[in-house]
């Protein structure tokens, strides 16, 4: 978990360790998205998604944008 009292290093650390975790729900978002921008009339166009990890409940919003 991220607290507000961690140092920048405590916070690479922690994500980083969910890196791989990370990546595995980033490419079906991507694919999602990339539909979603070939059905879009309008642009920008941006989406966001979010997810928890299982072992640290670490919260990540990936907000995708294509102008």
């Amino acid at each position: 978990m991220i607290v507000p009292s961690m140092t920048v290093t405590e916070i690479h650390k922690e994500v980083y360790a969910e890196f791989k975790y990370m990546l595995k729900h980033v490419a079906p978002c991507v694919k999602a998205f990339k539909k979603l921008v070939l059905r879009s009339s309008r642009y920008p166009f941006s989406q966001s998604y979010e997810f928890k990890t299982r072992e640290k409940q670490n919260l990540f919003i990936i907000t995708v944008i294509a102008y």
